[in-house]
């Protein structure tokens, strides 16, 4: 275990990291100490491992992780994400993408960041909602439920 340097005002300064990818919560504590200058804040993302919902996510498929349109390139920044957060077989990203790096990267890493106007003009948006992961990790398709949250007779 290394030494903590202790914040002079925050102490252990501790914060629950975030997964990268989705933004949701790892289940960690960070202590930043006085590595971080400012109070840490209660959510930092403060690596690139993904979280093992995310992970689940990229052995069932390769992830797409929608961005608001005119933001693709600010993948770090957190509130250009829309939230959406698409798995496909890596057959349908076989045929939707040309050959070449973007491709390759895309397989190589399961994983592509893409904007909400072509999420919308390759037809994601309308699937979203009809799967979904199960315990196992393995994508299945959704039981219907009522308004209420109940499956119907």
């Amino acid at each position: 275990m290394s030494d903590i340097k202790l914040h002079k005002e925050h102490g252990l300064n501790p914060t629950v990291t975030a997964c990268y990818f989705c933004g949701g919560e790892k289940n960690e504590i960070a202590l930043l100490g006085a590595a971080f200058k400012e109070k840490a804040p209660m959510h930092m993302v403060i690596n690139r491992e993904p979280c093992d919902k995310c992970k689940a996510m990229m052995r069932a498929g390769i992830m797409i992780v929608e961005m608001k349109n005119g933001t693709s390139n600010s993948v770090d920044d957190m509130s250009s994400r829309t939230g959406n957060i698409y798995v496909l077989k890596e057959e349908a990203v076989e045929k939707m993408l040309s050959p070449g790096k973007m491709k390759d990267e895309t397989l190589r890493l399961r994983l592509c960041f893409m904007d909400e106007e072509t999420t919308e003009k390759i037809g994601l948006k309308e699937a979203v909602g009809t799967h979904e992961l199960n315990e196992k990790g393995d994508v299945v398709e959704k039981e219907a439920k009522d308004n209420n949250g109940q499956q119907p007779n």
